[in-house]
């Protein structure tokens, strides 16, 4: 079905709540719980250094292959949520973002959740080898296959980590500063006569303008153009 004949789409209402506060904490709760469970859920395999023995014993359960494959899907579906705690916290900034830091939260962003789908991915390919193929996978194989997901989430994803993370408060602290600054002055584009400073700030935010003309305080306003 195209985006412009999904009611859902074109209803005002979903879309606030899609980008308000509410959405971005939900995502952020279902971001943590779903990779929490799901990487505890894959690193339960054996490790770089356990024996050949008891990587076999391992992989010979056939269950170890749904079971990875159900904790591939928690995590894929908290790494959407955390895209979408991304996209909520852009949007409320607006047209007031930093572009600086919004581009490295926003790369960061990304990078992160690529490096932790690799690293899961990794961890989980011997186990999809049992599912999919119906064979034990070979015991250097799959510590090879271990090696490179400790690589991936013990040396990538911390620094892509702190990166989100310290631009994520440079990003909203710069964006509220300008915020601040906006509501601070009254618009540059609307000449109010008859009104004091206080009233000018408040007739410039659209919420309060109905309400200012229904208490019937003499409004002019004029456009001016920037040459």
């Amino acid at each position: 079905m195209p985006p412009a004949s999904d009611p859902l789409l074109r209803s005002p209402r979903w879309r606030v709540r899609l980008a308000s506060v509410e959405a971005a904490a939900i995502a952020g709760i279902v971001c943590a719980a779903g990779w929490s469970i799901g990487l505890r859920g894959l690193l339960s395999a054996p490790s770089v250094d356990a024996t050949d023995e008891k990587i076999t014993r391992y992989y010979s359960d056939p269950d170890a292959g749904f079971n990875a494959l159900v904790l591939l899907q928690a995590i894929v579906v908290a790494t959407i949520a955390f895209l979408w705690f991304i996209g909520v916290v852009r949007s409320r900034l607006g047209d007031v973002e930093p572009r600086l830091f919004g581009t490295v939260f926003l790369g960061g962003g990304i990078l992160m959740a690529g490096v932790l789908l690799a690293g899961s991915a990794a961890l989980a390919a011997p186990s999809v080898l049992v599912e999919a193929g119906g064979k034990t996978p070979d015991p250097g194989a799959a510590s090879m296959s271990r090696a490179l997901a400790v690589t991936l989430l013990s040396v990538f994803a911390p620094r892509m980590a702190t990166l989100v993370m310290f631009s994520t408060a440079a990003h909203l602290c710069r964006g509220s500063r300008r915020v601040r600054q906006r509501h601070d002055r009254p618009s540059d584009h609307l000449r109010v006569s008859g009104l004091d400073r206080a009233s000018q700030r408040r007739l410039a935010d659209p919420p309060t303008a109905p309400r200012i003309r229904r208490l019937g305080v003499p409004v002019v306003m004029e456009r001016i153009w920037s040459p």
